[in-house]
């Protein structure tokens, strides 16, 4: 029942989103698709910031409380353990930012640039030739992202991180598959 309401409750939010989309298309004169575009990408910011916003809340919550009790958790929780300020938080925050630029910085020009050159370039009637086109810009994408997050991973554990850390601050940037997961086997050298 929990997966149902959770794909009712995305449904119901899309439909709100499309429903401020036609709103908003009609009263700026804009188009209904790059509307919507736009108010997906502020909702997605939205939602980062909220994010942002209850991480650094659970973190003073975490302060606030006796350090016994916030050992316990962390031996618990991960989500805790990683929460909490440690010496050189300044340098996860900066793996991750060059993890981001790094490793998903390329996906999109790689994933639609075989495309582009062929539309520019070539004469080609469609579609077959589109789809073939994408298809391997789809896998050049995922090539770079096996080979890049392999060498990032390495990189942030040369830089102090522990394992564990790596993985849950590359899944909280959407650098890493949760471990187990078919995806991540997908990764250039992975070793369980």
């Amino acid at each position: 029942m929990g997966r149902l309401r959770a794909c009712l409750l995305v449904a119901a939010g899309l439909a709100v989103l499309w429903l401020v989309t036609e709103f908003l298309a009609r009263w700026l004169g804009t188009h209904r698709k790059l509307t919507f575009l736009a108010v997906m990408l502020c909702t997605s910011g939205l939602l980062s910031v909220i994010i942002a916003l209850q991480k650094r809340t659970l973190r003073s919550r975490l302060l606030q409380m006796p350090e016994q009790e916030r050992k316990a958790l962390a031996r618990i929780s991960d989500d805790v353990k990683f929460a909490l300020p440690k010496a050189g938080v300044a340098q996860v925050r900066n793996t991750v930012i060059a993890g981001k630029i790094l490793v998903n910085g390329p996906l999109l020009p790689l994933m639609l640039g075989p495309f582009l050159i062929m539309q520019t370039c070539f004469a080609i009637e469609p579609p077959l030739p589109q789809f073939l086109a994408l298809g391997a810009g789809f896998t050049a994408a995922w090539l770079w992202w096996s080979v890049s997050v392999y060498h990032w991973r390495r990189w942030a554990r040369s830089r102090g991180m522990s394992a564990a850390e790596v993985q849950y601050h590359g899944e909280g940037a959407n650098l890493l598959w949760p471990r187990g997961h078919f995806f991540e086997r997908t990764e250039w050298k992975h070793r369980n």
